[in-house]
């Protein structure tokens, strides 16, 4: 009689048809769990290091995305145009606003895009370490936004959604990824340039210089809408307000700040 015992450590035929396979999926960014908005306005602000600006194609920086993948954020556009999106996805977004200004590669800037839902207009304004602050870019919002009580989640380098991996991955460093619960006025957005406090309160704040040792983005606002950096982009790396008079960053940490994303990063 023909014996049906299977091999130690062999697979069964049936092991063998039910194999299934996962997608590796490279690219880094920073993801959070949800949380809900309690304001009807919203700004966001990050430092961008941009090391390939004008690939023609997008280049998410900064977003509140819901489940579906819809919602907001700050982007670099084909040709190198910093924007401010809605919608996300790569083939069905739509421009809040954008700036003609073409980012060049590895110079400092600040990105701050915000939404009154009051007059009802989105608005971008840029900061370049060669250029200053641009001029404000302002668009009406048509049909009118407000945020208040919905559930996003707070992402950069990628877009996501929930049934979605990262696309519109970001090649370069990003500092200081902030949400604020209001709309940043001139003098609130040079008070973040200069790193002091504006004058409203951040519903998410990450500190990229903090516990650099894990894959976690403390989140210093006092929400604990902490973060989590996927496929090891590099920490511990030279940030907008580096002084170059510290190259261990244990004796100057916060100008340490920066994580480099690269859009073929993976993790094991």
């Amino acid at each position: 009689m023909r014996s049906t015992r299977t091999r130690l450590g062999a697979p069964s035929e049936d092991q063998r048809t039910k194999r299934v396979t996962s997608a590796i999926r490279s690219g880094s960014w920073i993801d959070s769990s949800p949380f809900e908005m309690d304001s009807r306005s919203v700004s966001l602000a990050v430092w961008v290091w941009p090391t390939t600006p004008v690939l023609q194609r997008v280049q998410h920086l900064l977003g509140l995305w819901r489940p579906s993948g819809s919602g907001y954020g700050l982007c670099i556009q084909p040709g190198g145009h910093p924007a401010f999106v809605e919608g996300g996805v790569d083939h069905r977004q739509q421009e809040l606003v954008s700036d003609d200004f073409v980012l060049g590669g590895r110079y400092w800037y600040l990105l701050v895009g915000t939404i009154d839902a009051s007059e009802g207009v989105a608005r971008l304004r840029v900061w370049g370490e060669r250029t200053g602050w641009s001029a404000v870019v302002a668009q009406p919002l048509d049909p009118p936004v407000d945020l208040f009580g919905e559930s996003f989640r707070m992402v950069a380098a990628a877009h996501t959604s929930s049934d979605r991996g990262p696309r519109g991955l970001f090649n370069g460093k990003l500092g200081r990824p902030c949400v604020y619960p209001s709309t940043l006025s001139d003098v609130d957005m040079e008070k973040v340039r200069i790193d002091e406090a504006p004058s409203s309160r951040p519903a998410i704040e990450w500190d990229l210089s903090r516990e650099l040792d894990t894959d976690v983005a403390v989140d210093v606002s006092g929400a604990g809408n902490h973060g989590r950096l996927v496929n090891l982009p590099e920490r511990s790396v030279t940030g907008w307000n580096w002084t170059g008079q510290r190259t261990d960053p244990a004796l100057a940490p916060t100008e340490y700040g920066a994580v480099w994303f690269h859009e073929d990063d993976l993790e094991d």
